[in-house]
Parts: structure tokens; sequence; C-alpha cells
């Protein structure tokens, strides 16, 4: 019996945000466990058939019966669509739940659970550009070649923090009615989750969950049946952390972290970098590895370059990436001289939706329509004995407040 959620139950503070989106996730940690099984299925009768289970709707009744209906692990491949959430899925474009690296896995030898945290997990957050001189005539946006001058690049960066204090800040939920035209979520949102384990995050956050199939039994034939290489090591407990990860965390069971304080900390090395972004051409070329998701961003190096330039320590066990907002502009008001963010979409952008779209092109909005923070995980691999999955999964939860989305 699931009941009602109302506004008080919405969290406030960034530990309780945190500790929603925590619970998220090991919710659909144990779902997508539960399901394995139907999942070996359903590639199993891609390899029987085959053909390529990456690129295939579970419910295309030309191919499959009901049998994969109203599973969970069907609903998110849906929801998330392809890796390229505008295109349609083809060849060179898979479902994004299916992730071939090293997913986190239990180690039954020492009753931990490992992971690759720069390859597994990573955040990313959109960030503007350094503006020019922009004003809104007759409705139509006008770029001067002229940059912002000094102090209006001050006002500007310290109007963006105070509109988005913190990482994993809480923002209005607005037009989630998007549709790609490929079926896709808009952006991956939270709502699909939320909405199926009555958990209220607070969090406008675009969500790109992963099922890892590389330990899978099924996964391995259909590498066979395709001549692609073998998976190497086949014991997971043979995979060593090397140079891409951190020292494993131990077990800690630290309840004194100071959760919140974490991540405004985070937050406000991020504007730290910022700032500097926008003063030197050089850094900003540095940090922004990547115009669109998936693009050439080395698993790491963004961590790596916030250390050296920010004198810090990074302190979680995932990986960061900063991506250019196209769509934020600061706007002068020609009367006043004062400026404001807005964010504004092209008929290119809104084009890549579905008619019903409530994104208008040309409209400047005094919010982001889409979420400027998206998350990526893995979910972590099933053990091969399933009487291990609690333990399994409490260790997830509760070894090391650096693993993503736990203690």
């Amino acid at each position: 019996m699931t009941r009602d959620r109302t506004e008080t139950e919405v969290p406030s503070s960034v530990a309780d945000r945190m500790i929603n989106l925590r619970l998220l996730h090991l919710r659909e940690c144990a779902e997508i466990w539960s399901e394995s099984d139907n999942i070996e299925d359903f590639i199993n009768e891609c390899n029987g058939k085959k053909i390529d289970f990456r690129w295939q709707d579970p419910l295309d009744e030309t191919l499959f019966d009901i049998k994969f209906k109203d599973k969970g692990w069907v609903k998110y491949l849906k929801a998330f669509g392809p890796r390229i959430a505008e295109a349609p899925v083809k060849e060179g474009n898979p479902y994004l739940f299916w992730y071939e690296g090293i997913p986190p896995f239990y180690n039954p030898a020492n009753s931990s659970m490992m992971l690759q945290p720069f390859i597994n997990n990573r955040i990313i957050v959109k960030v503007p550009k350094k503006q020019r001189v922009k004003y809104i005539e007759n409705g139509l946006l006008v770029e001067s070649k002229e940059y912002l001058t000094g102090f209006q690049q001050a006002i500007a960066l310290t109007s963006f923090a105070a509109d988005d204090p913190a990482v994993f800040s809480a923002k209005q939920k607005s037009n989630q009615n998007l549709t790609y035209k490929s079926g896709a979520e808009t952006m991956y949102t939270l709502a699909l989750s939320e909405k199926e384990y009555n958990i209220d995050t607070g969090l406008f956050v675009g969500d790109s969950g992963r099922y890892s199939v590389y330990f899978s039994v099924a996964y391995k034939e259909y590498r066979k049946l395709f001549d692609l290489p073998p998976i190497v090591p086949r014991d997971p407990t043979q995979l060593i952390p090397e140079i891409l990860a951190p020292e494993q965390p131990k077990k800690s069971f630290n309840l004194d972290n100071d959760s919140s304080g974490l991540y405004f900390s985070i937050s406000a090395g991020i504007r730290n970098l910022l700032t500097t972004m926008w003063t030197e051409d050089s850094i900003w070329n540095l940090v922004i590895t990547e115009k669109e998701m998936f693009d050439q961003h080395k698993p790491g190096q963004t961590v790596k370059l916030i250390n050296e330039l920010l004198d810090t320590t990074y302190p979680l066990h995932f990986d960061f990436v900063l991506m250019e907002d196209e769509h934020a502009h600061y706007i002068l008001d020609k009367n006043t001289g004062k400026g404001s963010w807005k964010w504004m979409y092209d008929d290119e952008f809104v084009g890549k939706f579905k008619e019903g779209s409530d994104i208008k092109a040309g409209v400047p909005y005094s919010i982001s329509k889409l979420p400027l923070q998206f998350i990526e995980y893995t979910i972590p691999t099933p053990p091969q004995n399933e009487g291990m999955a609690p333990i399994a999964l409490m260790n997830y939860d509760v070894d090391d407040y650096g693993m993503p989305f736990t203690c």
C-alpha cells in the first residue's frame, strides 16, 4: 500500500535530499537485481535470433511475447532511451541501460563492494560560458561582440551562484512533460523512480542509470555469437583497482560526516573554478572537455585539474564533468543596465521533442527548463550467490561516504 506524498515531505536540506537520492538508488539496485533472470532471458532470446540485444526494444511484439512487459528494467530502458536521446535507436546508438564496462561488484573474498569510481559513476554540471553584452530587442536576442565589463561579470557570476547554490540543488520541477522523438524521457529525470518508489528527492537532476551485463552468462554467449573479444578477467574477484581509482574505501560507518558541508564546499569550489574559467580562455578549454554527453572526456581528468587549480582534494568517489550550458544568457536591460540570467532555446533544440512540448523557441525563461545537473551511475552487479545480496547491498550503502550516493 502506498501513501500520497505531501508538500511537507519534500526535503529542504542538502543532507535530506542526498539521503533520499541514496535511498532511491538503493531501491533501483534491489529491483534490478531481483529481475536479473528476466534480463538474462531477454539477452538469450536475442542471441537465439542472432540479433544485438543492445538495440532491441523488449516490447517489440514482432520479436518477443509479453513476458517482459511491466518489468522495472523495461521501464527504465524505455525511459532512458538511446545513448543520444534525440536520435532513434540504431547501430552506434544503443540504449543507455546497457553498460559494458566493469561495474561495482561484491567481492566475497573480503565481503566488500569494489568499484572503479571515475569509470562507473559521474556527475555532470552545466555552466555558462563567459558572457558577451546581450539584449532582447523586439523579442529577439541581440548579442554584441563586446564582453561584459569586469564588474558586470562579477555580478553575473554572483547571480549565477545565487540561482544554483549547491551541487544537487533543489530546483523548480517544471516542464516534465517533454519527451524526445525517440521516446526517451526528457534528460532522464528522476520522476520515473520517484513515482515508482514513492520517494521525493526534491531535486531537479537528470538521471542516467545503467545496468551492466559485463558478468552476465548470456552476455558472454552474445560476445561469442558476434565474434567479439572475450571478457578478461572472467572472475570479478581478480579485478584490482588501478591508477584511475582512489584507495579503496575502508568501512567507516562515519555517522558524523557533515554531508551538507561537503556538498556546499564542492559547490563553492565549482564557483571558484568558474571564475578562473571566465578569466582565462585556456582554463575554459581545459575544463570544458565535451560539448555533448559521452564526448571526449577522459575519466578523472577534471578531478585532477580541480585538485591542481584549487589546491584541494576532491573527496568523492565519482567522476566530475563540467559542460557548457549553451542555453544560458545573461541579458541586460537597456533602460536600467541591470542584468539577469535567462534560458532560451532555439528551433533546432525544441524540434528534438515530440509535439506538445511546453518549451517554446526564442522565449526567455527565468529558470532552466531542463536539469543543469546530471548523475550517471552503474547499477552494481548482483552477487552470484543470491543469499549474499542483502549483505552486498548494505555494504554498498554504508562502507564509505565517498562511494556514490552512500554514507
